[in-house]
């Protein structure tokens, strides 16, 4: 489906980006193109981009398109760069003629968007792209860098960038491709923030996808050292029926969840934030396992019991105090125990 969409964007772009003719892309250097690296000649070259003649601007065009990539990583040149979409003086051709040589290489792509600056300068280039068709072009692109870009610290923001401004069917080809590898995402230092950004597009027909793969990878993801925060964030959206859907998911582990460093935080996020009926579920299997006690004792584990305490209602409530405090003697005997005990008398005094 990519490979046929590429080959649409350059059998049709010859007759729709006829402004700049692009025969290959070879090495071109022009003055333009030294002029714009120079700090002086950078903000004369902004302003002859705003104030030139149409030949003048042909000329610039013509001596700048080889080089796109290399001066949007630039300290000076990015700034003509961002300059030729924001000025009124670019043609709506002429400028989605550059957007299709920037987005056209994709390794060139990929690395602007990697870029500290370079992420920026794309950010500001989308900004500016108003033409439905190009930015479904641009969508399609970026479906095939999207895992790696999610996957960088500066790659993360052009994401979002394009989920912030492009329509819903733009958006849904990102999405889709954020669904189907949402687990490595997830467990990646900086996907781990990535994806999190993404989970806020619930509106999307792809968000249920990737709800539905992560709540089914959510004992891997729990555990994990970066995916514990993905599923935090999604508890924390407070959407009852993913909240349902994973703690039906987590049943019967949540002994083994609780005392885990990180799926610890899930859990307690599950009990804060999910409502009495479910965090009954939660509450009923740490109690009724034999192994409560060893939990309220635990490092990880006291923690998820306190939340339990606080989160309870009614008899269960009252069932959960009377089994913490009838084992004082027994649990007394270390601090994380001792944190329960205060807990449980807390809330029978409520």
């Amino acid at each position: 489906m990519y490979e046929a969409a590429l080959h649409h964007i350059r059998v049709n772009g010859a007759a729709d980006y006829a402004t700049l003719p692009h025969h290959n892309l070879e090495t071109h250097s022009g003055h333009s193109v030294s002029v714009a690296k120079d700090p002086r000649g950078s903000r004369l070259l902004q302003k002859k981009i705003n104030e030139g003649t149409p030949q003048e601007i042909c000329k610039i065009l013509k001596e700048l398109k080889y080089h796109l990539h290399e001066l949007i990583n630039h300290p000076f040149g990015h700034f003509v760069i961002q300059k030729l979409f924001q000025s009124s003086n670019i043609s709506v051709a002429q400028k989605n003629a550059l957007v299709y040589l920037i987005i056209v290489d994709l390794q060139k792509l990929k690395n602007v968007c990697m870029d500290d600056q370079g992420n920026r300068v794309i950010q500001q280039i989308l900004a500016n792209v108003k033409e439905p068709s190009m930015i479904h072009k641009i969508a399609v692109i970026m479906r095939s860098i999207s895992l790696a870009l999610m996957k960088n610290f500066n790659g993360g923001y052009v994401i979002q960038q394009c989920l912030k401004l492009f329509p819903p069917v733009c958006q849904n080809i990102i999405l889709d491709v954020v669904a189907k590898n949402c687990v490595d995402i997830a467990k990646d230092k900086c996907g781990c923030c990535s994806i999190q950004k993404c989970i806020e597009y619930d509106e999307l027909p792809a968000f249920m996808q990737l709800v539905n793969k992560l709540i089914f990878n959510a004992v891997d993801l729990a555990e994990d050292s970066y995916g514990n925060y993905v599923m935090q964030f999604l508890v924390k959206r407070k959407k009852m029926e993913v909240n349902s859907m994973l703690i039906s998911r987590l049943r019967y582990r949540y002994i083994r969840l609780s005392k885990n460093k990180y799926a610890s935080n899930v859990v307690e996020e599950l009990l804060r934030y999910s409502g009495a009926d479910n965090v009954a579920v939660i509450a009923r299997e740490l109690m009724k396992s034999p192994e409560f006690l060893n939990l309220v004792q635990h490092p990880y584990g006291n923690y998820v019991v306190q939340r339990a305490v606080k989160y309870t209602e009614g008899p269960l409530h009252e069932r959960l105090c009377s089994i913490i405090l009838s084992n004082e003697k027994k649990v007394s005997s270390c601090l994380y125990g001792k944190m329960v005990l205060l807990c449980a008398r807390a809330g029978c005094n409520q």
